[in-house]
C-alpha cells in the first residue's frame, strides 16, 4: 500500500495541495523508506544482495499484496526489474486459478497458497483470507495489468462470489460459505471444513463488495447496500467506497453522487 500511495504522490508531483503538501519530496520520502530501508532489511535478513525475489511468502493474499508492491515500485522507479517480477508473479497466481462450471456462468477457484511458487496450503482458499484479494484485482484491472485487465475475467471473478460464496437465501443475517468454493470439493482442489463462516460483519471490513461492478446480477450490489445500512453505526466507509466505484464504473453519476456525501 505505502508503494501505491507513492507512487500516487509521484503522478501528482505537479499539483499544488490543498494545504501546501510537497507531493513529490512525499514521494521521495516514501521512495526511499522502501528502498534503502524495507527491502535493505529483508535483503540482508535473505541474504540476497540485488536481484528478487527478496522475499518468499507463498500465501496466496500476502502474494498479490507482494506482487502489487512490485509493479507500483517499478511505475515509482522506472525501474523494469520490479515489473518484471510482478510479470512473473502473476503468471504464477494464474497457474493457480481454475475455472469451474456454475448455473450462472464460469467462476475461478484457487487455493490457500500458491503452489507453483512453493506454497503448501493445495486446497481451497477461506474467505476470510480471499476477502483481502478482490480488492487487489480491481485495483489490477484499473491499471490495465496482466489478465485481470480482462472484464471477461473480472465477471469470472464475481461470479465465484456471487455463484459460490453466496449459499443460502439469506447472507446479510446468515452470512458467506467459509471458503471459496462453497464448502465443497471444486476442479480437483479439496474444501477443509476447519474455517469459519464469513459473516456480514467481517464482509463489512473487506474488499470484497469492490467487485460488484463486473456482477451482471448486481446481487453484490444489493447486499452490499442491505449491509451497509444494518452496520452504518460500526462504520462501513469501506462499502461506501465501494459502492462509489461501483456507481462509478457504471456510469451512474447519481448514485456515485449520492455515495460521495
Amino acid at each position: 500500500m505505502i508503494a501505491m500511495i507513492a507512487y500516487a504522490l509521484h503522478v501528482n508531483r505537479d499539483l499544488a495541495s490543498p494545504t501546501g503538501r510537497d507531493y513529490g519530496a512525499s514521494a521521495a520520502f516514501w521512495e526511499h523508506y522502501l528502498l534503502d530501508h524495507f527491502e535493505a532489511k529483508w535483503r540482508d535478513r535473505d541474504g540476497v544482495d540485488d536481484g528478487f525475489p527478496v522475499l518468499r511468502h507463498a500465501e496466496s493474499h500476502v502474494y498479490m499484496t507482494w506482487l502489487r508492491y512490485h509493479y507500483y515500485m517499478g511505475r515509482l522507479t522506472g525501474d523494469s526489474s520490479y515489473r518484471d517480477e510482478a510479470e512473473r508473479m502473476a503468471d504464477n497466481i494464474w497457474l493457480e486459478n481454475r475455472v469451474v462450471s456454475t448455473p450462472g456462468g464460469e467462476a475461478y477457484v484457487w487455493s490457500r497458497g500458491v503452489i507453483s511458487d512453493g506454497g503448501l496450503n493445495a486446497y481451497l482458499q477461506p474467505t476470510t483470507y480471499a476477502r483481502y484479494m478482490f480488492g487487489d484485482m480491481v485495483d489490477l484491472h484499473l491499471e490495465g495489468f496482466h489478465r485481470w485487465a480482462d472484464p471477461a475475467e473480472m465477471a469470472r471473478f464475481a461470479r465465484t462470489f456471487t455463484e459460490l460464496l453466496i449459499d443460502n437465501a439469506d447472507p446479510v443475517n446468515g452470512g458467506f460459505a467459509a471458503d471459496i468454493g462453497g464448502g465443497r470439493a471444486r476442479a480437483g482442489l479439496p474444501a477443509d471444513d476447519g474455517w469459519p463462516r464469513m459473516n456480514a460483519d467481517r464482509f463489512r471490513i473487506s474488499s470484497i463488495a469492490n467487485i460488484a461492478p463486473w456482477d451482471a446480477t448486481g446481487e453484490i450490489t444489493e447486499i452490499t447496500v442491505d449491509i451497509e445500512r444494518k452496520l452504518r453505526s460500526r462504520g462501513t466507509v469501506l462499502l461506501n467506497a465501494a459502492l462509489f466505484v461501483d456507481a462509478t464504473l457504471r456510469g451512474d453519476a447519481t448514485a456515485a453522487s449520492a455515495t460521495s456525501r
